[in-house]
């Protein structure tokens, strides 16, 4: 399942535990950078980034936990990208 969190911020679902299956669906994601799609006659080159997170909570996910776990795993990896 895929949404959106806000502005060019997207979230891939999946039901799946398998961290395996998450790093080759982040490497495919990836593989796609610096390409472009046509939009209105122009090309517009693709800059993206993909995160694997693992959920370990309950069956039941509200949305603002969500989100909010969300910003703080990439708040998280700034953090010690920047450090």
């Amino acid at each position: 399942m895929v949404f959106r969190i806000g502005g060019d911020e997207f979230v891939i679902l999946t039901g799946s535990s398998d961290e395996n299956y998450a790093r080759t669906l982040c490497t495919e994601i990836l593989s796609h950078n610096e390409e472009s799609i046509s939009w209105e006659g122009k090309e517009i080159p693709l800059s993206l980034y993909a995160r694997a997170v693992h959920y370990e909570g309950g069956t039941t996910l509200r949305y603002s936990e969500f989100f909010t776990m969300l910003q703080n795993e990439l708040s998280d990896e700034k953090k010690h990208q920047y450090n």
